[in-house]
């Protein structure tokens, strides 16, 4: 959806929008990262419903799923996925699109020299191999479990910092 000026937030609003800015590393995307305003509309086809997978349309070409029961449009920088069958999963899409292997292939559709864009007709006619579901449950939970890996290895690190930080605090109090 295209906004006539700067998305005024209104925190006691009724819709959330979805801009390219939110799309982060993260495969999943709530409502709680998006700006909720008051601005209404009907006569559009860019709301977002669970389960949709989100591609920028313009610079970084990064992908997520959009896991939210609230009103959500996107903005017309982002576009939207609906997976068809029960047999693809949105969050294989959306890693696959994340991959190297997805980011090549949108590499080779994207039109500009200075600032890279997806027309929308490419991205329609982009070809996404699908493995059998299991497979896809399994890339799935590999990711997860990378993830949750980095998380805890973050949180080690963190504290071994904190140890030899209130060592030397201890040691400078000492004299």
């Amino acid at each position: 959806y295209t906004f006539r000026g700067a998305i005024i937030p209104d925190s006691e609003g009724s819709l959330y929008v979805l801009q390219a800015k939110n799309i982060k590393d993260d495969l999943v995307i709530t409502d709680k990262a998006l700006t909720k305003t008051s601005f209404e509309t009907s006569h559009t086809n860019a709301f977002v419903k669970d389960g949709d997978v989100v591609i920028g349309s313009r610079g970084v070409f990064r992908s997520g799923m959009v896991k939210s029961k609230e009103k959500i449009i996107a903005s017309s920088s982002v576009y939207i996925i609906r997976p068809v069958s029960d047999d693809i999963l949105p969050e294989y899409i959306a890693l696959y699109l994340n991959s190297n292997v997805g980011k090549n292939k949108i590499s080779k559709v994207v039109t500009g020299s200075y600032i890279k864009n997806m027309l929308r007709r490419n991205l329609e006619n982009f070809e996404i191999p699908i493995p059998p579901i299991e497979k896809q449950k399994n890339l799935i939970a590999l990711y997860k479990n990378i993830k949750q890996q980095e998380k805890i290895t973050e949180r080690k690190d963190q504290l071994k910092q904190n140890i030899i930080n209130a060592t030397i605090y201890k040691l400078n109090k000492k004299q």
